[in-house]
């Protein structure tokens, strides 16, 4: 490649990609050179002007037409800005919850630079690199409590099962470079519409179920889920949130990204296969969140409900809103669970335990606490009013609006979220029905506040004007 052609590329596309390397690079120098720990205290403020300042060049790149770059490896299109949105403003919140650790904020600036490779990916190899970039960041999260035994073996449980689902995952797409001698996804997509080859038809078969094996483990679906909770539950606050926002969230992208570009045919004629493991998985995360007395493994069990949710419109992509409503319901699911995942952390050091009972009397003890918990509460159990109801009723008329058959995947997510409500409402019962003898009044550390506030007002507004998130899509 000579000067003259690296310099033709639209490198604007990329910039907030060469801000968040760039500050990763930079706080990694300076983690190695600065002589006092005192003056790393800025490193939680660098990463946020990170995320904040690639989050202001997205938006300014919001009215750019397609960008693509390096030979069609690097897209830019509507898809890749409305992800790369909600990615930033969880990376965000993760870095705001996040310990006072320098390593720490670098971890999850590469991370979040993973997540965002793969959003703009168009070649099988940039997939690839940004998935195992997001795999290694957040196994160097979940393990950074070294003196933890619960952190190492979550990180340990992490590390086996994600090396499984990325050697499964390239297995597959090996498949499909074998098949088409191509890496990029327009090639591969045009040589199988085209082939008349049986053979070749159904090796491309063969590398759907693959890969799609292999993305199940990733975002934690029947039957490869049982990781999840023991991950969570041994995970730091900030290390389980980037699980569970930016980690989850690029996992479905990937899904999007291969499997409408690439897959289209073979997600037609695996409609019901897709959408009876969404089924499984909806049932299985919410009857086994019933039978937690750990909130965070409640939680966890919760989240597994939420992705059979998702994975549900995967099996409607015929709908005009299936694409709509998963980046609304991640959107909304961004801020109900961040929220829910804060209050429960910062309860359960303040009570040193994190059984259900650390609920019990906050309704006494911290109104405004117990408000918002409650907030949050409803909106994951879908709620009128509240986002989580606005997600979860868009996936709900994509899956009936895409054929009639699959009334039946959208009455078992009615009875899941029927379910869903004795998981939510125990909690409940715990906020303002159970009587605690200590009722020592509790304040909330500043930073942590303000994400809990700030996520309890998104999910208000965006339930009861769900147009303001629709027109950001919109304007892109």
């Amino acid at each position: 490649m000579n000067i003259e052609t690296l310099l033709s590329f639209q490198w604007q596309g990329m910039l907030p990609e060469f801000v968040i390397i760039g500050m990763a690079t930079i706080m990694t120098m300076l983690d190695l050179f600065l002589p006092s720990k005192k003056q790393r205290s800025s490193f939680r403020y660098l990463s946020l002007m990170a995320t904040l300042t690639a989050l202001v060049l997205l938006v300014l790149l919001y009215q750019e037409s397609t960008i693509v770059i390096l030979y069609d490896t690097f897209v830019l299109d509507e898809f890749a800005k409305i992800f790369k949105l909600l990615l930033l403003i969880g990376a965000s919140f993760v870095i705001l919850t996040a310990p006072p650790k320098s390593e720490f904020f670098y971890f999850i600036l590469m991370g979040l630079l993973g997540a965002m490779i793969i959003s703009s990916s168009g070649d099988l190899m940039t997939l690839f690199i940004g998935l195992e970039l997001l795999t290694l960041s957040s196994v160097l999260l979940v393990a950074f409590n070294r003196e933890n035994l619960h952190a190492n073996e979550a990180a340990i449980k992490l590390f086996l099962n994600a090396g499984v689902s990325t050697a499964i995952t390239l297995f597959g797409m090996s498949y499909l470079y074998g098949i088409t001698g191509s890496t990029n996804l327009q090639v591969i997509a045009s040589t199988l519409l085209t082939t008349q080859n049986s053979e070749l038809l159904y090796l491309s078969a063969v590398s759907f179920l693959i890969i799609f094996v292999g993305l199940t483990f990733k975002i934690g679906a029947f039957p490869f889920q049982m990781w999840v909770a023991d991950v969570y539950q041994g995970s730091s606050i900030s290390s389980t949130l980037f699980l569970n926002i930016v980690s989850k969230t690029a996992g479905f992208i990937l899904f999007m990204r291969l499997f409408l570009s690439v897959y289209e045919a073979a997600l037609l004629e695996n409609q019901v296969i897709i959408g009876g493991i969404a089924c499984v998985t909806m049932l299985i995360g919410n009857i086994m969140a019933l039978r937690q007395t750990n909130v965070k493994r409640m939680l966890a069990y919760s989240s597994i409900g939420h992705g059979g949710y998702i994975l549900a419109a995967f099996s409607a992509f015929q709908s005009p809103l299936y694409i709509e409503g998963i980046w609304f319901y991640l959107f909304a699911y961004l801020f109900m669970t961040t929220g829910a995942f804060v209050i429960t952390y910062f309860l359960s050091n303040a009570e040193g335990h994190e059984e259900v009972s650390l609920f019990a009397g906050l309704g006494k003890k911290s109104p405004l606490l117990a408000i918002l918990m409650t907030i949050f509460l409803l909106s994951l159990a879908a709620i009128p009013g509240t986002s989580g109801f606005i997600g979860k009723f868009a996936i709900f008329l994509s899956v009936i609006s895409s054929d009639p058959a699959m009334i039946m995947i959208a009455s078992v997510m009615v009875m899941a979220t029927i379910i869903s409500y004795a998981v939510y409402f125990r909690i409940l019962e715990q906020i303002f029905f159970n009587k605690q003898n200590h009722l020592t009044p509790i304040k909330m550390d500043g930073r942590l506040a303000f994400v809990t506030v700030l996520c309890s007002v998104a999910t208000c507004i965006f339930g009861l004007f769900p147009n303001l998130l629709y027109s950001i899509m919109s304007m892109i």
